[in-house]
């Protein structure tokens, strides 16, 4: 897995970049339907063809910050700012992982969300949690950078292996 846009709500956008070498790919959605199987498994899969760079490569963006996967939230930025923003998102475990920010309605927290995850026969993330993107399924010492376009409000960040492990968790406020 290269890596590619995570969670986000309705009628919402998630932006990547990613320096992908010439090949074959495939775009597939691994978000769970109602019934607990993924859109991919019903056919939301497309083929992505990438050719070679005929002129050198323009240089990731540097954004405002790194969000480091597999170290428990400690190489994440200290705050996010309301508007549009660029992060590098890099994975330095040794599992595939994902990463994704979120707004929690009012009353709700960071444990709250800890908590709807951890059970297994949730399905996704609870409907108060309004997912803004991420990076999903990023390789072992991958990197992309993802844009945020955040609200004022309360945000929780998720760092969560793919398979086995125990994923990590960030509160923001994001003031206007």
């Amino acid at each position: 897995l290269e890596g590619g846009p995570n969670r986000i709500g309705p009628q919402g956008t998630s932006e990547v970049i990613l320096d992908l070498a010439a090949g074959q790919y495939a775009l597939a959605c691994f978000v769970n339907t109602a019934d607990g199987v993924t859109h991919a498994s019903k056919g939301m899969v497309l083929p992505l063809q990438v050719t070679a760079a005929t002129a050198p490569a323009t240089p990731m963006p540097i954004g405002s910050g790194m969000f480091a996967l597999g170290g428990n939230g400690v190489e994440w930025p200290t705050t996010l700012p309301a508007g549009r923003s660029m992060y590098r998102v890099a994975n330095k475990a040794d599992a595939v992982r994902e990463f994704f920010v979120g707004r929690l309605a009012t009353g709700k927290t960071v444990d709250d969300l800890k908590q709807a995850l951890a059970d297994p026969a949730a399905n996704g993330t609870p409907d108060w949690f309004e997912a803004y993107g991420g990076m999903e399924g990023l390789k072992p010492t991958g990197m992309g950078v993802v844009r945020l376009d955040l609200k004022p409000g309360n945000y929780a960040a998720v760092d969560s292996p793919l398979g086995e492990g125990e994923p990590a968790f960030k509160g923001y406020t994001v003031a206007g």
